[in-house]
């Protein structure tokens, strides 16, 4: 029960209306869907959620592959930071940061399947 009130706490703080249909639910992990089903990632977004901050506009979680498991990068777009992006595997340990240790150009199937509301990125390349 203690789950499920705050996955719905998260599906209300976190989409609008229009979020919804922009973003994607991907099988991963060996789960439906890892936004609800693992507990890391959740528990992740549930703090960011909670611990909003005149940054958290610009952040957003996407899914991808990288040498041919699923990983999670932990993005934000914010104009005047130079961020790095931590790249996490389905346990949530980190493998490396993108550009750093990890090159953008291996990660592939990148879909965005989190963004803070309201958000001020411009994700229209993840389909949004």
């Amino acid at each position: 029960m203690k789950k499920f009130m705050i996955l719905c706490f998260l599906l209300l703080c976190c989409c609008s209306e229009d979020d919804d249909d922009s973003l994607s639910i991907v099988t991963a992990c060996e789960v439906d869907n890892p936004l609800e089903q693992l507990t890391w990632l959740s528990e992740q977004i549930r703090t960011k959620v909670l611990n909003q901050t005149e940054f958290s506009e610009y952040d957003f979680i996407t899914q991808g592959k990288f040498n041919s498991e699923t990983v999670f990068l932990f993005k934000n777009c914010n104009p005047i930071a130079n961020s790095v992006v931590p790249v996490l595997d389905c346990q949530g340990i980190m493998l490396g940061l993108l550009s750093l240790e990890i090159p953008q150009e291996e990660i592939f199937e990148e879909t965005l399947i989190w963004k803070n509301a309201p958000s001020s990125c411009d994700l229209t390349v993840f389909g949004d």
